[in-house]
């Protein structure tokens, strides 16, 4: 959404780049929808950035015994 906001772009015009449909698009930015490489790919082409910064602030913890990890957004 960072992203999405400092570009001033619209979630239909995201889309529209991406050549994603926009109720895709708003499921991805809510984290409602796992997503392939090629679609942050995508996502990152339609938000003139690199892919790299569409996963910043955001880390895999472990659980215990490796069951039961989660994301944590690390900054917003």
């Amino acid at each position: 959404m960072r992203l999405k906001d400092a570009r001033g772009l619209s979630l239909s015009e995201i889309a529209r780049r991406a050549e994603i449909h926009r109720t895709h698009v708003s499921l991805i930015l809510r984290g409602k929808r796992m997503i392939q490489i090629d679609t942050v790919v995508k996502l990152a082409g339609a938000l003139e950035a690199e892919p790299g910064e569409l996963l910043t602030g955001i880390a895999w913890v472990p659980g215990e015994r490796g069951v039961g990890g989660r994301y944590v957004l690390t900054r917003k």
